[in-house]
């Protein structure tokens, strides 16, 4: 799941297989792509944002946990993070967009799930950010 066609940086191998397990997350149980199935997936593959994430104590169980019922992004939130990842990879000097870029997307946009979730979680966006 490429970013779009106006990307202007490729995407990172474990960024790549994080959007395709979170595709399939979400065709899996009936559901449009969300921001909180790209956060799920992030513990599907080997990578960096699950790394930090569990080392903050936060994993697929606990955000289960906190998960509410009735739940949904805003239209576009899926984009506004992936752009919002782009957008960090882009200050970084990077040449790919990452896992960890998309952690912080997520912790950008404060109108979705996933970033509610963190912040739950985790404690305020700002302190996980750093």
């Amino acid at each position: 799941m490429q970013l779009d066609s106006s990307s202007r940086l490729p995407l990172a191998p474990d960024l790549d297989q994080t959007l395709q397990e979170a595709r399939a997350i979400a065709d899996g149980v009936g559901q449009a792509l969300s921001t909180a199935h790209l956060l799920f997936a992030l513990f599907t593959v080997p990578n960096p944002a699950e790394v930090l994430l569990r080392e903050r104590g936060v994993d697929e169980d606990v955000l289960l946990g906190l998960m509410p019922r009735s739940a949904h992004d805003l239209p576009k939130a899926v984009r506004a993070v992936l752009d919002a990842a782009e957008q960090t990879a882009l200050r970084c000097d990077a040449r790919q967009t990452n896992t960890l870029h998309l952690l912080i997307g997520v912790l950008r946009c404060k109108d979705c799930v996933a970033h509610d979730l963190l912040e739950r979680a985790a404690g305020p966006a700002p302190k996980l950010r750093n």
